[in-house]
């Protein structure tokens, strides 16, 4: 996401390219410049899967390449949710409909490869007219960058790194100051506090304190922390245990499966340590106080929720783990003084590490050659250093370039374009506006992943990878919600996922 961030990379993807190199995907014909700038209305689509506030700093990259480029007409095509979007675009690829540039997850795009439907950026990368430098290739921060040519062993690029965050613990101050509470940085500590905080609500010395009016002995559904995502939840769990979750298929040939993968998470053989660090969680989740049940941690589902930010801003939770990128959403209600800070680890494995999330950009094969050169050149021109900062300022994602956070004070203005592009993101994360403050906050927490050893890990991704996502996810309500043991929850889970029939 270096060297700003270092990864567990554990994307283990390669696409089985024919010998004879006759596949769709792998023929580009790059146009001249002089050629293309022939062509009077070339018409592009991107499509993508933003909420309303971060279309609108798309649709300004969108605005500004227009006008750049006065032949090309650029325009956004936004389908709501991740899953739809992989879903309708399976089919388009499928039907000869796909639009000309689409964002996904790795799983995402190799799906669509499955059907011939990506076109590698490798040579319009390498190109002397339009491609990127050896400096531009060195400023990508590495994670970002690697995430996209692990799809075959000739390490093509099918895509590349457009908006990428992470997750980060979000928590009440004012009660944590209140109670003059420690914030956790290990589950171990979490586990401690979480206990202190329940007494302190079941007692009544939180009842109208730090919040005046808010009586919170009386919630019945009160539990200190919750995880936003359940299947990041599991997945995290598992890495941080040192615990499988999934692993690449092998064919025949012993070449990567790109339809099917083993989910080693319900392998009995295999799976003590993800047991392990479930058991743990579990363990927090079955707390009792006065002998009555008191969990400790849960997700937004106990809740009847999709997200944990209603019960945080309600007070019935002081600790929330989510995206990076979706922050703003806890400020609100009782929650408005709030703190920022690294997820927790296990301290016994010491596994420092936590998900890099994000999608990246593709060009899909349908499209004409003028309309890749103009993809091409769009992707060149959001992912170039004033686009990234300037979505990355604007959303509270990330930059996809090192040189992001390169300024120096010292040089003086106007004399490195790049410093004074940089200071942009400096001026962000040090001197926020009003509006800025909670995404700076947000950001500087990526600067203590560094600082504190953490790395990022991304799984195999196969066609079908995303359903197994989700059914992990089911499992971790089942163990911390319904009660399920674990192994028939991971077993189940297993079982679940369906025939991939891509």
């Amino acid at each position: 996401m270096r060297k700003l961030f270092s990864l567990v990379f554990i994307l283990g993807l390669a696409l089985v390219l024919s010998a004879c190199g006759t596949r769709r995907s792998s023929l580009v014909n790059l146009v001249s410049m002089e050629d293309f700038e022939a062509q009077t209305d070339i018409q592009i689509t991107f499509r993508v899967s933003f909420g309303q506030t971060i279309t609108p700093h798309v649709q300004n990259l969108i605005d500004d390449f227009n006008e750049k480029y006065d032949n090309v007409t650029c325009t956004m095509e936004v389908v709501g949710g991740y899953d739809n979007l992989l879903k309708q675009t399976k089919l388009d690829v499928q039907g000869n409909t796909a639009p000309t540039m689409v964002i996904g997850y790795p799983d995402h795009i190799a799906a669509y490869l499955l059907s011939d439907g990506v076109v590698p950026l490798d040579d319009f990368m390498a190109s002397e007219e339009v491609g990127f430098t050896e400096d531009d290739m060195n400023d990508f921060i590495p994670s970002y960058l690697e995430e996209n040519n692990k799809y075959d062993a000739r390490g093509t690029y099918f895509s590349l790194p457009f908006n990428k965050s992470t997750e980060v613990l979000v928590y009440n101050k004012a009660f944590f100051d209140y109670f003059d509470l420690d914030v956790p940085t290990t589950w171990q500590e979490v586990d401690t506090v979480a206990k202190e905080i329940v007494g302190i609500v079941k007692s009544g010395d939180a009842d109208n304190t730090w919040s005046p009016g808010l009586t919170m002995s009386t919630m019945n559904d009160f539990i200190p922390i919750n995880y936003d995502s359940n299947s990041n939840y599991f997945i995290t769990t598992a890495h941080q245990w040192n615990g499988p979750y999934t692993s690449s298929a092998l064919k025949a040939d012993d070449s990567v499966d790109l339809e099917k993968g083993k989910m080693d998470f319900a392998d009995s053989t295999l799976n003590a340590n993800t047991v392990a660090g479930l058991t743990f969680m579990k363990t927090m989740a079955d707390y009792t106080y006065g002998g009555n049940p008191a969990p400790l941690v849960t997700t937004p589902e106990y809740w009847e929720e999709l997200y944990g930010s209603n019960p945080f801003k309600q007070g019935k939770c002081v600790m929330t783990i989510g995206s990076t990128a979706g922050v703003s959403n806890n400020q609100g209600g009782v929650a408005t003084n709030l703190g920022y800070a690294p997820i927790p680890y296990d301290e016994v494995n010491a596994i420092k590490t936590v998900i890099q999330q994000g999608t990246n950009v593709a060009i899909l094969s349908q499209a004409d050659d003028y309309q890749r050169m103009a993809a091409w050149l769009f992707i060149k021109h959001c992912l170039s250093l004033e686009g990234t900062i300037s979505f990355a300022v604007g959303t509270g994602y990330f930059p996809v370039r090192n040189s992001a956070y390169s300024y120096d004070a010292e040089i003086a203005e106007g004399v490195s374009e790049i410093n004074d592009q940089a200071k942009v993101y400096y001026d962000f994360l040090n001197t926020p506006t009003i509006e800025q403050i909670a995404k700076s906050k947000v950001a500087q927490v990526i600067k203590t992943y560094k600082d504190l050893g953490y790395t990022y890990y991304v799984d195999p991704a196969w066609s079908g990878s995303a359903d197994v996502r989700l059914e992990v996810g089911i499992a971790m309500v089942q163990i911390l919600i319904d009660k399920i043991a674990i192994e028939t929850a991971l077993t189940d889970a297993k079982n679940r996922v369906p025939t991939l029939d891509f």
